[in-house]
């Protein structure tokens, strides 16, 4: 429901409103639909997709679940459809308006609010396109680097997932570079003892963007 603007835990509780319909619509077609073979065929492909988003992806990302959401919108109306024909055609007619004038103002918010955002990691390496050297730096992430691997393949970057894989590849290295880059999300302050601000924080967008936390720029000396 997310996916289709309802309720989640970051967002408006007026959100609940498109929520509860969906809920409603989904009841009234589990309750009147005549499942037969071909249904449960479809059931074949939905059902373990789902299953798979939920136990092995993020599903605070709605990207994770627009192939199901063809599927959702054809039950919504048929349990809406539903609910009209059993003789309760005024409460469907507002159900639908509702969910329509909700779906409507809050894609057109989240447009308002993110048609001019730059992905988080397009904003880093944009910054350090213009602060820093490729010849003479090198940089240290965690999830990031296949970004810098297709955006900017030059540059040395590594992948590191705690301080201690951080410290071990630099004392290992034969040469060490004049600046030392590390990158990482909010998320993994802990893993890498952060004690200091960052050098730069670049904010994420929460449905398009795959750092959807934002991201933080540090260097090795303020550690």
């Amino acid at each position: 429901m997310f996916g289709l603007g309802g309720w989640w835990y970051d967002t408006s509780c007026l959100r609940l409103v498109p929520s509860l319909i969906i809920a409603i619509s989904l009841f009234c077609f589990f309750r009147n639909y005549p499942f037969d073979r071909r249904e449960w065929f479809l059931g074949v492909y939905g059902v373990p997709y789902l299953l798979w988003v939920i136990l092995g992806q993020n599903v605070a990302n709605p990207r994770h679940l627009l192939p199901l959401m063809p599927m959702l919108c054809m039950m919504i109306a048929y349990g809406l459809c539903k609910a009209c024909e059993r003789g309760c055609k005024g409460v469907s007619l507002v159900f639908i308006l509702l969910l329509t004038f909700c779906m409507a103002v809050t894609s057109l918010k989240l447009v308002i609010k993110y048609c001019h955002d730059v992905p988080a990691p397009i904003q880093l390496i944009r910054f350090l396109e213009r602060h820093s050297n490729p010849i003479s730096s090198r940089i240290y992430c965690s999830n990031e680097e296949r970004f810098f691997d297709y955006y900017v393949p030059q540059w040395d970057v590594r992948t590191v997932r705690n301080r201690t894989e951080l410290q071990r590849d630099v004392l290992s290295s034969l040469e060490t570079p004049q600046q030392i880059l590390i990158v990482h999300s909010p998320g993994e302050i802990e893993q890498f003892g952060v004690t200091r601000p960052p050098t730069a924080t670049f904010q994420g967008n929460p449905y398009a963007d795959s750092a959807r936390e934002g991201l933080l720029l540090y260097t090795l000396t303020e550690w």
